[in-house]
């Protein structure tokens, strides 16, 4: 019971829209990036398709720009829930890699993994935030207001 209580509590109103955008963009980025990971050729870290990412950035930034939430906290939120796909692709990458390499080079990718996974979450957290501040940054353009949202983090001076 304590798990849902968690959960409702991390898909709260303000944020349900960013991380249900981020979620919707796992598909995505794990069907442009399962290329590397099936077809038998494998390399170290692969290759991770991160524009659905970006995309999830700018629909999240775009809802929350006449919202009372921050942008970069929108997309925050949605670059978490959208590194999933990430990590998944990520993992299955390395699953397939250190089967065929030796010893220690299997001992080097598995000690590693924890570090290139956090950094493949850390990036794709600033690629949604920065679709977010963009979008935002544009709908308030769009609005007429030439001064930066102040939800970005930016203080309006009087």
């Amino acid at each position: 019971m304590n798990g849902i209580k968690t959960l409702r509590s991390l898909t709260s109103d303000p944020l349900r829209f960013a991380i249900l955008v981020g979620l919707t963009s796992i598909p995505f980025t794990v069907v442009l990036s399962w290329g590397m990971v099936a077809d038998g050729t494998y390399a170290v870290g692969g290759r991770i398709s991160g524009e659905f990412v970006f995309v999830a950035g700018l629909l999240s930034g775009y809802y929350y720009s006449n919202k009372s939430v921050k942008a970069t906290r929108a997309g925050l939120w949605t670059g978490l829930a959208a590194s999933l796909g990430t990590l998944l692709v990520f993992l299955a990458n390395s699953a397939g890699t250190v089967g065929t390499l030796s010893t220690g080079w299997a001992v080097v990718a598995i000690v590693g993994t924890p570090v290139v996974a956090a950094l493949g979450i850390g990036l794709s957290v600033l690629v949604a935030v920065a679709g977010a501040v963009i979008s935002n940054r544009a709908m308030s353009w769009f609005r007429g207001s030439d001064e930066p949202d102040h939800r970005d983090g930016h203080v309006q001076e009087p």
